[in-house]
């Protein structure tokens, strides 16, 4: 049902954990399909990436290995590839 990479971040997920000193936090979840969800990410930025990028999920496992896919992909990337802003500033700002 699941491929091989889904299952192997639901039994291994990446980044997990917390960012001393973050420079970015952001939390997802109360969907109305899963209110039960919850993410939350911490960044690092450094020269205009990301540098470290950890989260803490609780939820089901479609959650879980979408939050550590999530982590996985935004490393490394600028802040205009993920589309994340500094704080105060909109999706349509900057």
């Amino acid at each position: 049902m699941y491929s091989e990479q889904v299952l192997e971040h639901f039994g291994n997920p990446r980044n997990v954990g917390g960012v001393e000193d973050p420079d970015g936090f952001g939390k997802a979840g109360d969907a109305p399909c899963c209110p039960e969800d919850q993410a939350y990410f911490w960044i690092q930025v450094a020269d205009g990436r990301i540098a470290e990028v950890k989260h803490k999920t609780l939820g089901c496992p479609v959650a879980i290995v979408a939050s550590s896919m999530t982590s996985v992909m935004a490393q490394g990337k600028s802040l205009r590839e993920t589309r994340m802003r500094s704080p105060g500033k909109g999706r349509n700002d900057g």
